[in-house]
């Protein structure tokens, strides 16, 4: 919450602040994707997204170049 500087914002500029950093949290799809990228040492990776979110993920086991 933004009370620390008490008059600084008004009520509706604080509610407005409140629902932008709902807006901009993780969900928990985001998470799980951030928590499997992260413990991903080296490769690639198929992300399938619908509607803005992630709903798949395709690790790439193998390639071969000829």
């Amino acid at each position: 919450m933004f009370f620390d500087f008490p008059g600084i914002f008004t009520q509706r500029e604080v509610a407005e602040i409140e629902k932008l950093k709902k807006q901009d949290a993780l969900t928990l799809q985001e998470q799980k994707l951030l928590e499997i990228l992260r413990n991903l040492d080296y490769g690639e990776m198929r992300i399938v997204v619908k509607d803005g979110a992630p709903v798949h993920i395709e690790e790439i086991k193998k390639s071969i170049k000829l």
